[in-house]
């Protein structure tokens, strides 16, 4: 799932509607330089 997928609720109910992930608190990047890039965004 793409990170602003995970953080907006309204992409999440309507692209995942059966998902029972309502509310992203944390999230698993791969590595540091994801991490990085996805802060600058």
């Amino acid at each position: 799932m793409p990170t602003d997928t995970a953080v907006v609720i309204d992409i999440v109910e309507d692209r995942y509607p059966s998902s029972q992930v309502k509310d992203a608190i944390v999230l698993v990047l791969p590595d540091l330089d994801t991490a990085m890039d996805v802060q600058r965004r």
